[in-house]
């Protein structure tokens, strides 16, 4: 008996042992995981100038010389609009570049010298550590979703321990469609019992969070990517049968949600289709923010150039300071008036505390006006714009064509290429740059870049192939 006790004893501690293999930088990681699946999330976006440092010393990464273009154009562009614009807010400049530029930095920088054991350990590691985190928020959103234990309403009872800062559930949402995705390539390439259940577990945990906007960038995501990138015809049908039976839950979890869904496509549609614009009453207010963007541009030349200056116009950080997201309008208090002309004119009027109050929980996301790409283009100015984006596209192409070259690396190429068309389609409808969620992202873009670039190393010292 006490032999059996020894041997289980040390079968659960090898499980252990193998399971955290704790060190420096597998705990930074562990940790990490925690805060951004739990309500602890909050201090990642105001911590980036803390964390993302820290984090490139401790990986060996580099900031490359395209991080270097980006802090010029950020620099020339806010100088340009502050000057053209009479208008000088420093508290949202600074917070908004605080926000941003870090995670560029991060976002392109290099890998000094990585091997692919090493690096393949850690981003191992790390979606562990995110599959066991958003997991036990799941299963707590099940007893939640069931019992309604939450003070939420039936809709947003799926929360977990993730929290209600920032976008609450429908960030949890986010996070279970990169589980989704990553357990769907895993599924096509190796049709395992523990990958279809997993698969199925992170499918109804998405559907659950009852996020339409995020279930639109799912299909729109591994639509364009089985169409345009990898067509196979066989992928593509199974990725619409398991489409169509999400679907179907999410039909049979809440009708009324179902039919919310359908009420919101056929409005944007109706809206953008009807030439005499009869739909004007009814226009999204979401919509509203890219016409009023565009009227704006038509009436001022240099806001297209140079933008309104950083922090001024739809972004986070303008709502956040402008009072209409904090109790008792704390920060308008304590920084005086952040709330810039353009904002004042062309956004406040769609999204501000009189309609939160007069609408709570019936305003969703379609009348939200937020969107990261938005708020790039209008706060830094076309010119920078073009070149954040073309910098930042250039960059995940380099990594998945790195990928491409190992077949090893196929599931890797699948996720992190599907994953990037998700982030990239999340950006219209939200604020996604300037949440915890978009960290998760991008420590998962830049883990695969170092276990890519070691793995590239590897293979062209060995066929003197580039």
């Amino acid at each position: 008996m006490s032999t059996r006790l020894v041997v289980t004893s040390k079968i659960i501690s090898h499980f252990f042992n193998k399971l955290l293999n704790i060190n420096i930088s597998n705990l930074l990681l562990l940790a990490l995981a925690i805060f951004l699946t739990t309500s602890f999330r909050k201090v990642i976006p105001f911590g980036n100038m803390l964390i993302i440092p820290f984090f490139m010393i401790i990986f060996n990464l580099r900031i490359s010389v395209k991080s270097l273009i980006i802090v010029l154009c950020i620099m020339t562009a806010t100088i340009l609009a502050i000057y053209y614009s009479n208008e000088f807010y420093p508290i949202n400049n600074i917070i908004s570049i605080y926000i941003i530029l870090p995670c560029s930095l991060f976002f392109l920088s290099n890998p000094k010298n990585s091997t692919k054991l090493y690096s393949q350990t850690h981003i191992k590691k790390f979606l562990l550590y995110l599959i066991i985190m958003i997991g036990i928020n799941n299963l707590i959103g099940f007893a939640q979703y069931l019992v309604q234990l939450s003070d939420y309403q039936s809709d947003d009872a799926f929360i977990g321990i993730y929290g209600r800062h920032g976008i609450g559930v429908h960030g949890l949402s986010i996070l279970n469609g990169y589980l989704l995705i990553f357990f769907l390539g895993r599924y096509i390439k190796q049709k395992k019992i523990l990958n279809i259940i997993l698969l199925a577990f992170f499918s109804i945990s998405f559907i659950l969070t009852f996020f339409g906007f995020g279930f639109i960038s799912l299909l729109a995501a591994i639509a364009f990517y089985y169409l345009f990138v990898d067509f196979k015809i066989i992928r593509l049908l199974r990725t619409v049968i398991i489409f169509c039976g999400i679907s179907l839950l999410l039909f049979f979890a809440s009708p009324k949600t179902f039919e919310y869904y359908i009420n919101n496509v056929k409005l944007a549609y109706g809206y953008l289709n009807n030439s005499d614009k009869t739909y004007e009453a009814n226009i999204p207010r979401k919509l509203a923010a890219f016409k009023n963007y565009y009227e704006l541009v038509k009436k001022n030349k240099q806001v297209l150039f140079w933008g309104t200056s950083p922090g001024t116009f739809n972004s986070r950080v303008s709502f956040l300071l402008n009072g209409e997201y904090t109790s008792d309008h704390f920060t308008a208090k304590f920084a005086g008036n952040t709330r810039s002309s353009y904002a004042e004119e062309y956004i406040y009027p769609l999204w501000n505390n009189t309609i939160l109050n007069s609408t709570l929980y019936m305003d969703g996301t379609r009348n939200q006006p937020f969107s990261s790409w938005l708020a790039l283009l209008s706060e830094y100015g076309l010119i920078s714009f073009l070149i954040f984006f073309i910098l930042i596209f250039s960059k995940i192409r380099k990594v998945t064509k790195r990928l491409q070259i190992s077949p090893d690396d196929s599931s890797y190429y699948s996720f992190l290429t599907i994953s990037s068309l998700y982030t990239f389609f999340l950006c219209f409808g939200e604020n996604l740059f300037e949440h915890s969620e978009f960290f998760v992202f991008l420590m998962i873009f830049k883990l695969i870049d170092s276990y890519s670039f070691g793995g590239f190393n590897i293979f062209t010292k060995q066929t003197g192939k580039c």
